[in-house]
Formats: structure tokens, C-alpha cells, sequence
């Protein structure tokens, strides 16, 4: 298992043109909460509409922001106070990250109209679009600000893996000047100018532990100063200049203001609440709390679904028995509390009418109340499940643990597990190595790949360089990946002792690495091989074990999850579409002798996981469905305030 869905979710989030705001893993929903925490105001309630970086207009009087949907997103107003929204934008694209202009009577935005940002003119009296959207930039852009004064907007266009341009043009369009060069793991959220017009600051991710940085690009031209390094975060933080702060949302449903120095502000409660966006002064924020629930669902080959949970809550799949007749899965909280209870596990057969309660909480450890399981793997019969204790601290190192489901007894295998996992078998996220299951330790600049069977027996498989991005395991063979600059090496051995050999340099970043069944190819994501669309990916299919060449096949913007079937045929694929906005599982002929097959081409629903049978003719997926959206504006400086009062009584 290469990472856990939140994991995926995070990253796949921060990948997007940026409409959703993270993915709804199992347990991830929102909902409106009986309690309003302290600091909010209701501005307002869809049962219809979902809400996405909302923003305030200069006069305070309006609210723009998109909505998200499967495959298309649209602009939509509606008055600061609350009201009816209308519609800016309408038709089957991709629009969001709204900002305003200075003036008040113009939008900007990103579209994939024209993968660029768009300017759209507003009438403040009657809260409606005014003509049609203009082009602005010609080349691909990300992320953007409008500069205080209006006539400049800053962009940042992806020039390779990992890699952003920061460039600058007339806000009505013509001449763009590059000003710098940033790299981040992920594409940031909201970058925004500093207030005397000097800086453009953005928000920047490493690959390690969630960690992100601040920092700031010279209009005049320079390169990138760091203004706040090293902040834990769950890769949501928006920066603050106008007041020297950091807005952050970090797991656990908690808000924080940080000030550039590191500086606690502010630490709140955010309820059901989430994704805050703050507004240009600093002063307030909105948030958005909704509730989104999945069932368990069962696609056949033939078309026909079954839906083996409810969907009460956002409910995940998470392993078929070998004989493909039970399913593992969690449960969703059904009173949408954001992270309902972690450890509520289900078996049932396929066809949901005999079920069990699972006991994957350990009994026989104690563990704090925000204790819960991530990289979840199972064994075959279902018997045993492995996972790492995450307490939401962030720590460097977890808990590795396997309980039997069903006593519920619990044995430590290590308390120095860390945060980079291991595809498995033949690809299958949450299964074993052949009965064994895997994790990694870090020792200094060596990273060990371990093995542990129920019984607590555990070896070593082999120590790989602390730098690798991605590893996969089949039985003794082992294959990983490591970055150097703009290009990406893929490696391969049998066993702890047998030499590790080069098996290909690939231009771009290897995103993920899955073994064939018969441990004679691997198959890879690749972003960036095409140095004229460095954006684009590949699903490479290359010989380790086996003469021939490597074969790609184009994904568009990417996915992952890609799993071999059984007999090594063919490989199903989670793919993304429309700025991520639309995910579908397709399954992809390895000698490309057959047309690729869009498996779920008759769902509507977003889908951010997949689990194919045994026999490769069904698959588990959890469709998103929306249940209602509520707005909130948040007084951060009442929040400031009350944290400063609080800090001053020792409490």
C-alpha cells in the first residue's frame, strides 16, 4: 500500500485545478453541527449548490465563489448578508478560484475554457454578470493574484513536476515577465500580493510530513525568500499578508493563525466546518461546512450495481475476501460529525444481507481519544488487518500494529514505522505481500522495507536510500524510485542483499510503482516525460524482469491507483479528468491489442478509490453524493482576541 486514501486525497487536491476543496475520504465528511462554534456567523444554506473559495467584494456587499460538481464547475453570487445566489457563469466548464478586483465591477478567474485565468465584468447594484469572460493570459495558469492597485495579476504556471514559474502581466492582458522560479510538492492554494505591492507570497509543500512554507517572490524580480518555514499542516494554509499571518486548517477540525515569526495567533474550533479562505484584509474568513456521504457500491461487469451499505455516512472499501464473496469496509458517521468514529468496521457478503460488526480498534492498547488508523492492509481472509496509529500530532514515526478483527488483540510489531508505504502484491492498496505485511522505518539516510506476518514475525526485505519517492514490493523483489532534479530513476533488486540495478531514467516524476503479478514488469504514473506538455502524464508499463520495450499510455492530467488483474492482462487505472473535478476507473490492455475501457462511464458521482475483485469482473466504489452545504463567515480577529484572553489567564 503505497499511502492511505487521505494521504491520496490531500495530494490529489492539491493536483486539481482547485474547485474541490480536499477529497472526502472515508469518515472526511462535513455537516452542519446543532452548535455553531464560536466565532462563526451563518451567511448561508444550499441543499443544492456546494460552495468553493468563496471571496468577498471590496464594498463587502457580495460573495462570489464556485461550485463543484462531476466534471464541471460554475460561478455564483449571492449577497454578503445571504440571499439568493445567481448564476455568473453557466455551460459544462471548469471555473473557480474567483478573486475581485480592487474596483469592485470585475472577476477573475481560472477556467479550462482556456486553461488560463479569465476576467468577467460584475454590476455591483444587481449582482449579475455584466458581457461575457475575456481571456486573459495565453499560456496555462494555476493559481493567481490581483495586485492592490489592479493592474497586474501574478501567476503561477507548472514548468515541470514539482517546479512553478511565478510570472506577471497586465491585468487587461499583453506582455508576461517571469519573476522567479518556486518549487512545491504540491500546486498552492491562494497566493496574494503584500500590501505595499513588493511581493507576491505563496504557500509551498514538501513531500515530507505535510510540512509547508511561506514565501515571497520580488515583483521587481529575484529569487524566492522564505517568510515561514516548517509549519505542520494537512497542505491547507493560505497566507495573510496584509497582517503578517498564516490561516491554516489542521486535522482534527482546528483553526489556526500563525504569524510569520511561528507565532501562535490564534487556535480555534472549526465544528463540522472546514477549508477556510481568508478575506483580503485579514480580519475574517469563510468556511464551509457540508455533508457528503458514499455508500459502498458494487459495479459488475455487465453494469448492473449494488449498493452493499446505506451511504448514512461517507462509507470506504477496503478489501475483498480471496473468493470474492466478503467485503471489508468502514462506516461513515451518520450524524455527519467530521470524523465520526474511526474505527467502525464492517464485513458482509456482496450482497449486504449477512453482516458483522469488525473489531479493528485495538482492545488491549490503550490510545487517545484522536488515535485512529491509517494505511489500512488486510489479509486475504479477512482475518487480519495492519495499520498505523495516527494520533494527529504529526510525529516522524507511528505505531505499526496487526490485530486480528476478530478478537480484537492488537500486536505491536514497531513504534518507528514511518510515514512512506509500499505498494503491495499486484497493486491491490489495502492488501498484503502474499500474506505479509509491509512498512518502512527510517534509520538516519537508509530507509528499511520491512515485512511482518500475523504471527509478529518480521524481516528485513531491504534498505533503500532515504530519498526515494516511491516503492513497490512482490514477493523478494523490490523496485523504487528516486528524483533528481527534473528526471526520475527507477530501480530494481531481489531480496536485502541482492545489488539494486538501474532499470530506467525517465524524464518527470514517478508518482507510483506497482509490480505485475508475475514480478516481470512494473507499472508507473509519470508526470512530466513530455517536455512540450510537462503537466501531462503517462501510464508506463516497463519490462524489469523481461525483454521488450516500455510501452506508455497517455492518462491526460494523471490519477493513480493503477492495479494489475490477476493474470496480468490488463491494468485498472483511477483517472482524472476536467481539473479533477471527474474521476473514472478504466481498465487499460497491457499489449494494447484492446481499445482502453471506462468502467464506470454511467456514474455520476465522484469516486476517489476503487477495489476490483479477485476475478477482475466487479469493483467497490464509494460515490460521492452531496447532502447540503452551509456558509460561515469567521471573526478572526474576535478569535485572536479570545486566544490572547485566554493565553493571559494561563489557561
Amino acid at each position: 500500500m503505497a499511502r492511505s486514501h487521505y494521504v491520496r486525497g490531500a495530494m490529489a487536491a492539491a493536483c486539481m485545478v482547485g474547485l474541490i476543496g480536499a477529497p472526502h475520504g472515508a469518515h472526511a465528511q462535513r455537516a452542519a453541527t446543532p452548535a455553531t462554534p464560536k466565532f462563526f456567523t451563518k451567511v448561508w444554506q444550499s441543499d443544492s449548490l456546494t460552495v468553493s473559495f468563496p471571496a468577498l467584494s471590496p464594498d463587502g456587499r457580495w460573495i462570489v465563489f464556485g461550485t463543484y460538481g462531476f466534471g464541471r464547475s460554475n460561478l455564483w453570487a449571492i449577497p454578503a448578508a445571504g440571499g439568493t445566489p445567481v448564476a455568473l457563469t453557466t455551460g459544462s466548464h471548469v471555473d473557480g478560484f474567483p478573486a475581485w478586483f480592487p474596483s469592485g465591477d470585475k472577476i477573475a478567474f481560472v477556467s479550462d475554457r482556456v486553461n488560463g485565468i479569465m476576467v468577467l465584468g460584475f454590476d455591483s447594484r444587481a449582482g449579475r454578470a455584466v458581457g461575457t469572460p475575456r481571456r486573459v493570459t495565453l499560456e496555462k495558469a494555476d493559481r493567481f493574484a490581483i495586485s492592490p492597485t489592479g493592474d497586474r495579476i501574478a501567476f503561477l504556471a507548472e514548468t515541470g513536476p514539482g517546479r512553478f514559474a511565478v510570472r506577471i502581466l497586465p491585468a487587461t492582458g499583453g506582455p508576461v515577465t517571469t519573476l522567479s522560479e518556486i518549487t512545491s510538492e504540491s500546486v498552492p492554494l491562494v497566493p496574494a500580493f503584500s500590501p505595499d505591492d513588493r511581493y507576491v507570497l505563496i504557500t509551498t509543500t514538501k513531500s515530507n510530513n505535510g510540512e509547508v512554507d511561506i514565501v515571497r517572490v520580488p515583483v521587481s524580480g529575484g529569487p524566492p525568500e522564505t517568510v515561514a518555514a516548517t509549519m505542520r499542516s494537512n497542505l491547507w494554509a493560505i497566507p495573510m499578508p496584509a497582517r503578517q499571518q498564516v490561516l491554516y486548517s489542521s486535522t482534527g477540525s482546528k483553526g489556526a493563525i500563525v504569524s510569520f515569526a511561528g507565532d501562535t495567533n490564534a487556535l480555534f474550533d472549526l465544528g463540522n466546518s472546514g477549508h477556510l479562505v481568508p478575506t483580503r484584509d485579514g480580519l475574517s474568513a469563510f468556511a464551509t461546512s457540508e455533508r457528503v456521504v458514499a455508500p459502498v457500491r458494487i459495479l459488475q461487469s455487465s453494469g448492473k450495481t449494488t449498493d452493499v451499505t446505506a451511504g448514512r455516512g461517507y462509507d470506504w472499501p477496503y478489501a475483498w475476501s480471496a473468493d470474492g464473496k466478503r467485503i471489508l469496509y468502514s462506516l461513515g458517521d451518520p450524524a455527519g460529525k467530521a470524523s465520526g468514529d474511526p474505527w467502525s468496521f464492517e464485513e458482509s457478503s456482496i450482497d449486504g444481507k449477512s453482516r458483522r460488526a469488525v473489531r479493528i480498534r485495538p482492545t488491549n492498547l490503550a490510545l487517545g481519544p484522536t488515535a485512529r488508523p491509517r494505511d489500512i492492509s488486510g489479509t486475504p481472509d479477512l482475518r487480519y488487518a495492519a495499520f498505523k496509529i495516527d494520533s494527529l500530532n504529526r510525529p516522524d514515526a507511528f505505531t505499526f500494529v496487526i490485530v486480528d478483527l476478530q478478537t480484537g488483540i492488537a500486536r505491536p510489531i514497531t513504534s518507528r514505522a514511518a510515514r512512506i508505504g509500499v505498494t503491495t502484491a499486484n497493486g491491490d492498496w489495502y492488501g498484503t505481500n502474499h500474506g505479509e505485511f509491509l512498512y518502512t522505518e527510517l534509520n538516519n539516510d537508509q530507509l528499511a522495507v520491512r515485512g511482518a506476518k500475523p504471527s509478529g514475525e518480521t524481516r528485513l526485505i531491504r534498505s533503500v536510500p532515504a530519498d526515494v519517492r516511491e516503492i513497490a514490493v512482490e514477493g523478494d523483489e523490490i523496485a523504487f524510485a528516486r528524483s533528481n532534479g527534473d528526471s526520475t530513476t527507477l530501480f530494481a533488486a531481489r531480496s536485502a542483499a541482492g545489488e539494486a540495478r538501474v532499470v530506467a531514467h525517465f524524464r518527470g516524476r514517478i508518482d507510483e510503482i506497482v509490480w505485475s503479478p508475475d514480478a516481470k514488469s512494473v507499472a508507473v504514473t509519470i508526470y512530466g516525460r513530455d517536455p512540450a506538455n510537462k503537466t501531462a502524464a503517462d501510464l508506463a508499463i516497463v519490462p524489469v524482469n523481461a525483454a521488450g520495450a516500455t510501452r506508455f499510455i497517455p492518462i491526460g492530467e494523471g490519477g493513480y491507483e493503477a492495479i494489475w488483474t490477476r493474470d496480468g492482462s490488463a491494468i485498472f487505472y483511477l483517472k482524472a479528468d476536467k481539473g479533477w473535478t471527474r474521476m473514472s476507473v478504466w481498465r487499460y490492455s497491457v499489449r494494447g491489442d484492446t481499445p482502453a475501457e471506462n468502467l464506470t462511464k454511467n456514474q455520476t458521482s465522484m469516486i476517489w478509490a476503487y477495489l476490483p475483485s479477485p476475478d477482475g469482473k466487479s469493483i467497490l466504489i464509494p460515490p460521492e453524493q452531496n447532502k447540503g452545504i452551509t456558509l460561515w463567515r469567521v471573526d478572526l480577529q474576535q478569535a485572536i482576541d479570545a486566544y490572547r484572553n485566554a493565553k493571559g489567564r494561563g489557561n
